[in-house]
C-alpha cells in the first residue's frame, strides 16, 4: 500500500488526515518497531476504545496487527519511537494502579485510564507550545478507529454498507441513533 492511498483513506474514513503523518514516502527501509508484543498491546487499546457490543470490538476485527502494520510501514521514525515510547508510559501507568500490565486491567479501568490520557492529549493539542508535536494517544486513537472502520466488521457490520452505490442521494433522512452509512467498490 502506498502511503498517499493509506491518508486518502484515513481522510476519508475519518473526515481528516491522521495528525502527524507525512505525506511523503518514506525514503529507508522500514523497521519493526512494534513486535509482538506491541501488537497484541495495541490490541488491547483498540478494545478498550471500541469494546464489543452487539456488534464486533477492535479485537474481532484484527485491528491490533493492522496497527502495527500501519506503524511499522508508514510512519516515519519519530512517531514510530513516539508510540512505542507511550506504549511504554501506558504499561507504567498500569503498574501504578497495581496491575501487571495493561492487558491485566479491568475494561472500564483500562478505560478510566485511556480516557484520562484522552484529557491530558486534548489539553496538550490546544497548547499552542506543541504545535506540531501529538500526543502518543492522539495516534493511538487514530490508528483505533482507522484501523476499525475500515475493516470487514467495521464496515459491514458497525456502519450500513452498500458494496456498490446507486445514484448520489445528497439528503438522506436520519433519525436519531441511526448508523452512518459505508460505501464500498
Amino acid at each position: 500500500m502506498q502511503r498517499r492511498d493509506l491518508l486518502k483513506m484515513i481522510a476519508a474514513v475519518t473526515g481528516c488526515a491522521m495528525v502527524g503523518v507525512s505525506v511523503q514516502a518514506r525514503e529507508q527501509a522500514p523497521r519493526q518497531v512494534m513486535g509482538e508484543a506491541e501488537t497484541a498491546l495495541l490490541a488491547d487499546v483498540a478494545e478498550a476504545i471500541l469494546p464489543q457490543t452487539d456488534t464486533p470490538g477492535a479485537k474481532a476485527a484484527g485491528c491490533g496487527a493492522v496497527m502495527a502494520l500501519l506503524v511499522n510501514e508508514c510512519y516515519p521514525d519519530g512517531q514510530q519511537q513516539l508510540l512505542k515510547d507511550g506504549l511504554l508510559q501506558l504499561q507504567a501507568l498500569a503498574r501504578a494502579q497495581g496491575a501487571p500490565s495493561f492487558s491485566k486491567l479491568a475494561l472500564s479501568e483500562q478505560q478510566q485510564l485511556l480516557t484520562g490520557l484522552d484529557k491530558v492529549a486534548r489539553s496538550q493539542q490546544s497548547d499552542a507550545t506543541n504545535v506540531g508535536t501529538p500526543h502518543f494517544f492522539t495516534l493511538l486513537k487514530q490508528l483505533s478507529l482507522f484501523s476499525f472502520f475500515s475493516s470487514k466488521a467495521g464496515c459491514t457490520e458497525v456502519l450500513r454498507y452498500v458494496a456498490v452505490p446507486g445514484k448520489y442521494v445528497g439528503d438522506l433522512a436520519y433519525k436519531k441513533g441511526d448508523r452512518a452509512w459505508a460505501f464500498g467498490g
